[in-house]
């Protein structure tokens, strides 16, 4: 609704697609190099808002909800190994309930807002 034009509603869900479930993890563990290149010694495990950041993806968090209540798939191994806390079936299904209903309100205030 936000989009004048059906090419550019197919752009922009093609280049979500391509930002979100390809791009996500990687760009987490290059942002991860990049400020703690200077470690003198590698962690075992990552910081835990690496370990966040991982898991509020989308295809994370689906494939550990599938895994976890299903027992279907597997799960990246930096959820995997994880210890956090917040690394739960319910926070996975919060996660997905944003992803699904925030782009919905976004998509609809910008309606709203537009001049028809």
């Amino acid at each position: 609704m936000a989009l004048s034009t059906s090419r550019r509603v197919i752009a922009a869900a093609f280049g979500a697609y391509i930002g979100l479930i390809l791009t996500w993890n990687s760009g987490i563990s290059r942002l991860e190099t990049i400020l703690f290149r200077g470690r003198s010694t590698p962690s075992r495990e990552p910081e835990a808002w690496v370990t966040l950041l991982t898991f509020i993806g989308p295809n994370t968090s689906f494939s550990y909800l599938l895994s976890h209540t299903l027992e279907i798939g597997s799960v990246s191994t930096a959820v995997a190994d994880s210890s956090a806390e917040f690394i739960t079936p319910i926070v996975a299904l919060l996660v997905l309930s944003l992803w699904t209903v925030l782009p919905v309100i976004a998509g609809y205030i910008l309606f709203r807002q537009s001049d028809l």
